[in-house]
């Protein structure tokens, strides 16, 4: 795509003026695609500047068109897809916006993405704080390295406040204000269950929050009062099991076990567990975890974004067997067991990479292979206009023929010369385009045999993938039962030694 100059075209629209939002959004969408997974178009695409005085970077200036309320939401919701596929297995633009986060020198002008992402946390608006909190997510995910440098991030939520932590911040823009508005509540929770996630130091410095755990247990046990409050407290009973399976136990209040006892005493084990089944069977969940792309029509639609769900499923079932064991005094929560899990974590990512790889080359394959079936059937077009012309000129020169062998040879009128003349200049002209006609059919021959052979080859290496890919799947899914097996047995050991 890079280099047939399609991403270069495509840039240059979006960052040409007056272009109208729904061509703009499908372009943006369009770039999003290109360069999701490739390091290539990505590099290119985080180094585009857009011509403004004084010279800006074009995520610059999308990410101000993201946190701004007066843009459309088509718009903002490309932006956003836009930002996300840049980021996404990207870990050198990732360091690159969390740079800007990180404390350093004021800088004189202009503004950086770090800065809009914050301010559109520190927003009124909820559709802002949860653009910007989403956004703020995929810069670290799947990053533990990031995670623990946005620990260092620290805000001032108006002139005259003292700086605190970005995590303690986003604490306190969620427990303020009513549950009325959910929705950029959701996006700082989301935000922080993928920023705990992998990462004990992130664990820590929450549960050393004051009041954070308090507020997340009252959370969960409480009653949902409409239908968003299901999403709400899922992800909070979510943001609860990732600082038990994250923890280590460095604060004794909030150590693992405590935590345990706090949903058992609290909450209790069935509702916690409800809360996260609830969560994983709501409509929006379903919408969101489909696919990458954003397809919310309606700003009341964006609630949950496609990375978390992938996140929320790869845990749910190990957290309900932490509780759920521990509810029924089987578990004490050993570190043995939890390296394990860690082990399967790892594992699984590792195995999610290969197909993700594997993925991405199959959907280029099918394209290359979709552009060479059209470049075929255009030369096959072509060479068929060629050949009907060519069997044209062969009759007109027949023709041009007979009409010579017609005329009169002992005639010497100076008309009659002429005209015989001009047929033998037609003749040769005929000749000489039929001739050139015969090499271009010859070159379009070989270009089709050329493009068959490439195309073939493509073939092959689809079907190579799509069997590496199969092996992979029964690969993992062995490995997921062996893991499963061995748990069990040390779970049955561990009965049996009480």
């Amino acid at each position: 795509m890079n280099s047939c100059g399609l991403l270069q075209n495509l840039c240059a629209i979006l960052m040409a003026g007056g272009v109208p939002v729904n061509i703009l959004a499908n372009t943006i969408t369009t770039i999003a695609e290109v360069i999701r997974g490739n390091f290539t178009n990505q590099e290119y695409f985080g180094h585009l500047q857009a011509p403004s005085n004084p010279p800006s970077s074009a995520i610059v200036i999308l990410l101000m068109s993201l946190v701004n309320d007066k843009q459309p939401f088509t718009l903002r919701t490309a932006i956003l897809y836009c930002f996300e596929c840049y980021l996404f297995r990207h870990e050198t633009g990732q360091a690159e916006i969390v740079q800007t986060l990180l404390p350093k020198e004021p800088v004189v002008s202009g503004c950086t993405s770090g800065q809009l992402l914050c301010n559109g946390l520190l927003s009124d608006s909820p559709l802002s704080v949860w653009f910007a909190a989403v956004a703020l997510m995929h810069c670290t995910l799947e990053n533990p390295a990031l995670k623990e440098q946005l620990l260092q991030v620290s805000l001032a939520p108006n002139l005259n406040s003292p700086q605190i932590s970005l995590l303690n911040q986003c604490m306190v823009l969620i427990q303020k204000g009513s549950n009325s508005v959910v929705q950029g509540k959701i996006g700082l929770l989301m935000l922080l269950c993928s920023w705990l996630s992998h990462s004990t130091k992130a664990v820590d410095a929450l549960i050393s929050h004051p009041s954070s755990v308090s507020y997340l247990i009252a959370q969960v046990s409480a009653n949902e009062q409409h239908d968003d409050e299901y999403l709400m407290k899922g992800i909070c009973a979510l943001l609860i099991g990732i600082c038990i399976l994250y923890n280590d136990d460095t604060n004794v209040d909030y150590s693992r076990e405590n935590l345990c006892k706090l949903i058992v005493n609290r909450i209790g084990v069935e509702t916690y567990v409800a809360k996260l089944s609830k969560f994983s069977r709501h409509e929006m969940y379903s919408l969101a975890a489909k696919q990458p792309s954003i397809k919310a029509t309606k700003y009341r639609e964006l609630l949950l974004d496609y990375e978390f769900c992938e996140l929320f499923k790869a845990l749910e079932a190990l957290i309900v067997k932490t509780i759920t064991s521990f509810g029924d005094g089987t578990n004490n929560l050993n570190l043995s067991e939890m390296s394990l899990s860690e082990q399967e974590s790892a594992l699984l990512c590792k195995y999610k990479n290969i197909i993700r790889e594997q993925d991405m080359q199959m959907m280029q394959l099918r394209m290359q292979a979709q552009q060479l079936s059209n470049q075929n059937n255009a030369i096959q077009s072509q060479l068929e206009e060629v050949v009907i012309t060519n069997n044209q000129l062969k009759d007109q020169n027949t023709l041009l023929k007979a009409q010579l062998a017609a005329g009169n040879p002992n005639s010497k009128s100076p008309i009659g010369n002429e005209e015989d003349q001009a047929i033998t200049n037609g003749e040769i002209e005929d000749k000489n385009e039929n001739n050139l006609l015969k090499q271009e059919i010859e070159n379009l021959k070989l270009q089709l045999q050329e493009v068959n052979l490439l195309l073939s080859e493509k073939t092959k290496m689809y079907e190579t993938l799509s069997k590496d890919q199969e092996d992979l799947l029964e690969l993992l899914t062995d490995q997921d039962t062996k893991l499963n097996d061995y748990k069990n047995h040390m779970l049955t050991c561990t009965n049996s030694s009480n």
